[in-house]
């Protein structure tokens, strides 16, 4: 793949949620679309730079004038390190990047510097709440805010394009993914921490999502995260 080709997506198009199995980063050149992803929900446009780590996911709407955008694939340190933003010169940045692909986290570290904000509807709080809560009751949340169950659900499954069951075993493991890349700590301390049952319960839901258990992330990534 061409890490600096243009992709253009069409107007008023949805893509449904879906994952990378590599780390990416998007540089939005033109136009816009509202992105749904384990983080929550951002308004893009022109500037935008979304860093996508391995195994997130996301649905898009896009917006009725379009937008194109460039995919720069990123070195897994890079894609766990750098960090979503805009950017004043998009163009500049993807030029800079076709010029030094291999400095690609010192240059989106650099030219990234302001943070994206997310929206902030019913359907964002509960994605947050449920990032930050790992044994949320769905509905205590949804009686504590006035709204029933099935209501939320159905408003939840429109803005994020999957259910919020199955929003929360994503974003709980891919957490629980990167403390077990980025720190030391035993694995049945990271399940605990995560709100998993135990620690095979935590390998399951990681090799469910990336293909491979916990210890094997381990052997395999260590050195190449300390480089």
């Amino acid at each position: 793949m061409d890490p600096t080709a243009i992709q253009r997506l069409a107007p008023s198009c949805r893509l449904p949620w879906h994952s990378h199995d590599e780390g990416y980063a998007a540089i939005v050149l033109e136009g816009g679309y509202m992105e749904a992803g384990d983080g929550g929900r951002v308004r893009v446009t022109a500037g935008h730079v979304l860093v996508h780590s391995p195994f997130s996911g996301h649905a898009d709407w896009i917006d009725g004038r379009g937008a194109g955008i460039v995919n720069v694939p990123l070195p897994l340190a890079a894609a766990l390190a750098c960090r979503s933003g805009r950017t004043a010169d998009p163009e500049g940045l993807v030029r800079s990047l076709r010029e030094a692909p291999e400095a690609a986290s010192a240059i989106l570290s650099e030219a990234v510097v302001e943070a994206t904000p997310a929206e902030a509807d019913l359907p964002d709080r509960l994605a947050l709440a449920m990032r930050q809560e790992e044994r949320l009751s769905l509905a205590h949340w949804a009686a504590a805010h006035r709204i029933s169950t099935r209501t939320l659900t159905r408003q939840f499954r429109q803005c994020f394009g999957l259910a919020p069951a199955r929003f929360r075993w994503r974003a709980r493991t891919l957490a629980a993914w990167r403390a077990i890349l980025l720190e030391s700590q035993p694995l049945a301390s990271v399940a605990a921490s995560f709100g998993f049952s135990d620690q095979a319960h935590l390998t399951r839901s990681v090799r469910a999502l990336t293909g491979r258990p916990p210890k094997a992330w381990r052997r395999g990534t260590r050195a190449t995260l300390s480089d």
